[in-house]
């Protein structure tokens, strides 16, 4: 199993001495718990990468100055740091970290934001910028392919980076899990793992402790109506294209989202959605942006506004997750000349599908997204309409209020009416009979009670919207 380990790098005076490490019967030797664990999944055959995160003002501790270094190559770098008040250090800060006494243990590492007064220098980083930079990383390699389990070591301490890292990893998680409901084997694994505390002074084991970690991802809409104009002002303020672009997929979404939540079945087949790869190229812009914004300056904060930002991500990562659902079930936006079958749609909506995944029963997109009380009033739904409509004519398309006695019948298409029966609403739904099988579809126009003509499509569009 590909895993990674992230710890909070150090540097203080205790940095270079070795520790005992017990984990599970094994002893290792070595500067950080990170490295003793790296050590012991290896030889149990995992293949494992350790990700340092370095604070940016790690270098600016005047208490190291004194320290009894055998490493005074390191020790001259750090003096060299804290007498020129990080100017040229704050210009390249993977230099310093790249030539760190343990390096050569680790695999990678990446800089975040600090926050305080160090050496004289102050740091306005926030909270929320350290989340983003390691939430992004953790991202970005679960897109590489290189996660499939993370381990969030916090044996190293350092207040407000643990508590950032452990906020990363839940928000990383929660992305992770709306990404994949198909193979949800694909959804990483998360552990903690934390040592004894270190407390210097006579030499001690430490035991290495393990725990699994869960995030539930629920069938949940991350955004609300007010946010589709919302996200894009705040994110892309002045880039156009950008906004109209996520605009966009946030609205799709919450079009597609709604009519799966609230038992729309013939709205995912009128709208259509992108497809994971257009979806999955916006998302990695708005991972790049965002990372030229975070590391314009280290010494303050892009305030980067953390609602829209956060709700973009997980949007555009569920997004991605029906798209893949819809692709397994091999939806794709209705021929209107031809409509949609009604037996399709329940095989889809309500029934036992043929698929596998990894030798599992898939079911119906329903019970995938545990909703399945939709599958009961959509059947109901349907098998009312299916005994209204036995006469309809064949190959003829004709409103479904056609069909129903005239007490029945309405004036306009109501959007209770509509949300009452699955959306097949008959002042707006068309049906037709080819050889004894019954289709269905949408109308293109329906006339208001001032004499006008209306567009169906919007009107759909708003109440799926309201809805979300």
């Amino acid at each position: 199993m590909k895993s990674m380990i992230y710890q909070i790098g150090r540097v203080d005076k205790n940095m270079l001495e070795l520790q005992r490490f017990k984990i599970n019967g094994h002893m290792k030797t070595k500067l950080l718990s990170s490295f003793a664990l790296k050590e012991y999944l290896r030889e149990n055959g995992d293949d494992v990468k350790v990700v340092l995160v370095y604070p940016v003002s790690l270098p600016l501790n005047t208490a190291v100055q004194n320290a009894n270094f055998n490493d005074r190559d390191f020790l001259e770098r750090i003096n060299d740091v804290i007498c020129t008040g990080g100017s040229e250090y704050l210009q390249n800060t993977a230099e310093f970290f790249e030539k760190m006494p343990y390096s050569s243990e680790s695999d990678d590492f990446f800089v975040v934001h600090s926050t305080g007064e160090y050496a004289g220098v102050q740091f306005d980083g926030k909270f929320n910028d350290i989340v983003f930079e390691i939430a992004l990383d953790m991202m970005e390699r679960y897109i590489a392919g290189e996660v499939e389990r993370i381990y969030v070591d916090i044996s190293s301490g350092l207040n407000i980076f643990v508590s950032a890292i452990l906020e990363a990893v839940r928000f990383f998680s929660t992305w992770a899990g709306l990404r994949n409901w198909v193979d949800t084997a694909k959804r990483p694994e998360i552990r903690l793992a934390f040592s004894d505390p270190i407390l210097g002074g006579v030499p001690k084991e430490y035991e290495i402790h393990q725990e699994k970690i869960e995030f539930k991802a629920f069938f949940t809409s991350p955004i609300n109506k007010d946010d589709l104009d919302n996200i894009g002002k705040k994110i892309y303020e002045l880039e156009r294209q950008k906004k109209q672009k996520l605009k966009e997929l946030l609205e799709r979404f919450a079009i597609i989202f709604s009519a799966i939540k609230n038992n729309i079945p013939l709205a995912v087949y009128h709208f259509g959605f992108h497809s994971r790869e257009e979806i999955g190229g916006v998302f990695e812009q708005l991972l790049a942006d965002m990372r030229l914004r975070l590391y314009a300056s280290y010494k303050e904060s892009p305030g980067l506004e953390k609602t829209s930002y956060s709700k973009a991500i997980l949007t555009l990562g569920f997004y991605a997750g029906l798209a893949e659902v819809l692709d397994f079930y091999g939806f794709k936006i209705y021929d209107r000349n031809k409509g949609v079958s009604m037996n399709e749609i329940k095989e889809k909506f309500n029934n036992d599908m043929k698929g596998d995944v990894k030798n599992k029963q898939s079911k119906g997109v329903y019970d995938l997204f545990d909703i399945k009380l939709n599958r009961v009033f959509l059947g109901s739904e349907i098998s009312n309409l299916e005994k209204k409509l036995e006469n309809a004519a064949q190959d003829a398309w004709q409103l479904i209020v056609r069909f129903f006695d005239s007490k029945d019948k309405i004036q306009t298409p109501d959007k209770r009416n509509f949300f009452a029966h699955s959306g097949l609403e008959g002042l707006i739904t068309e049906i037709k009979k080819t050889r004894n099988e019954l289709f269905v579809r949408y109308a293109e126009e329906f006339t208001d009670s001032n004499g006008g003509n209306q567009s169906i499509e919007k009107k759909i569009k708003t109440w799926l919207i309201e809805e979300v």
